[in-house]
């Protein structure tokens, strides 16, 4: 009987400030739980294990949700000799080339109904195994949702960004019951032209992704300033004495935006003459992300912008103020920083290995702020993570392929 190890992180470089402290019991873990439920116990034995007791079993599974995770990831089994073998899955596992010493096998996002196979080591489209493929020589593919699981609504999305992975990566599986557009686990999110005011009678949750009609002609999402307004208008149907809240999503830091982006004049004027037709009381939250340039995606090849807007929004949040519709930032943004951070793993080959693990194992690094970072990637080791390239270079992650790729390889 196999021995199946459940990896819980001890030493954690990064940690999402939002994410539940308890494992596995938020939303993000959904699809561990399922992954955790389908191993067959006849022929295997699951527990919790960490760094500290992980070679007492056979394979350790590590959910990788995000970047974050593999930061933590190397941080706990560099130098550690190991008997087992680990195997990484999730949302957030894409290229793996710049971490896969410390891997054994990787499952390429959705794990449903193969789990079983893959401890059996069966060759599968979308399973990297070290033993068979230690230089990614060959070609797979995104793990495709094969059910909805849980409280799941919805995998993917019918859009295509120009910026989104998430998007250029996966398809869109909906459940049909509910007719409309959700997303992931949220019933209160939707487009932003036609989500539900109703629904902000607690809080709908809804992405402009770019503060400028310009900016949203350039990543594929066409929605007019006049758009704005008469959708913000339509607030006037709610027959409600209570406040209406929508979270809105925004993305900047694209290639041509600057310093004078930060002053989000365009976005400032539109509210405020939205705000003359507005009879309920409205307040609009918008999260601001630092853009992060994502392999498969049209705009894989663009640079960082080393502009931090997330420091300058800090000297001004308020967007708009008057009776009936106050709009503000949330100070929950990311930073250029951040984004290189995320590429350092997003655009690594090989050769990048060493400089990952330098920078993200070091105690020095994990104390300093987000402008001695930038500081620290001025170097030219790490001009790999941030620079502009051409369209036609290659692309790290070439082994993995996509209906939706930009590039199909």
């Amino acid at each position: 009987m196999a021995k199946v190890g459940l990896y819980i992180f001890t030493d954690k470089v990064k940690k999402r400030g939002t994410r539940k402290n308890s494992y596995f019991e938020s939303d993000k873990y959904t699809g561990f739980r399922h992954i955790i439920n389908e191993i067959d116990r006849d022929k295997h034995y699951v527990e919790f294990c960490s760094s500290a007791n992980m070679n007492r079993f056979d394979f350790v599974l590590v959910p990788i949700i995000s970047f974050y995770d593999i930061i933590n990831l190397i941080n706990e089994l560099k130098g550690k000799k190991r008997t087992c073998k680990v195997v990484v899955g999730g949302p957030g596992v894409f290229n793996i080339r710049g971490y896969k010493k410390y891997i054994d096998i990787a499952v390429f996002r959705r794990a449903e109904g193969i789990i079983n196979k893959v401890l059996e080591m069966e060759p599968l489209g979308n399973v990297w195994y070290k033993e068979y493929d230690e230089g990614l020589k060959n070609v797979y593919e995104i793990g495709k949702p094969q059910y909805l699981l849980g409280d799941e609504k919805s995998v993917g999305c019918s859009k295509k960004c120009k910026f989104c992975q998430y998007s250029w990566t996966n398809g869109y599986k909906t459940n049909k019951e509910t007719g409309k557009y959700t997303s992931g686990f949220s019933e209160y999110e939707d487009f932003f032209l036609s989500f539900d005011w109703e629904k902000a009678r607690q809080t709908a949750v809804t992405a402009l992704d770019a503060s400028t009609e310009y900016g949203r002609k350039k990543i594929g999402k066409y929605i007019s300033n006049k758009e704005i307004i008469e959708k913000l208008r339509e607030s006037n149907y709610v027959d409600t004495n209570k406040r209406l809240s929508v979270k809105i999503y925004n993305i900047i830091g694209y290639e041509w935006e600057n310093q004078e982006s930060a002053r989000l004049g365009e976005l400032r004027e539109t509210l405020k003459e939205a705000s003359q037709y507005i009879k309920n009381k409205v307040i609009l939250t918008f999260h601001f992300s630092h853009f992060v340039p994502m392999q498969h995606t049209p705009f894989w090849h663009h640079p960082i912008n080393r502009v931090n807007y997330k420091e300058i929004f800090k000297r001004n949040y308020m967007l708009c103020n008057t009776d009936n519709l106050q709009a503000y930032i949330d100070m929950w943004g990311t930073t250029p920083a951040y984004a290189i951070e995320e590429c350092l793993i997003e655009r690594a080959w090989e050769e990048h290995a060493e400089i990952i693990e330098k920078t993200f194992t070091s105690k020095k690094y994990r104390n300093l702020s987000a402008m001695q970072k930038m500081i620290l990637f001025e170097k030219e080791e790490y001009d790999y993570a941030s620079r502009r390239y051409s369209e036609t270079d290659d692309y790290p992650t070439n082994y993995i392929i996509s209906p939706f790729n930009k590039k199909n390889r």
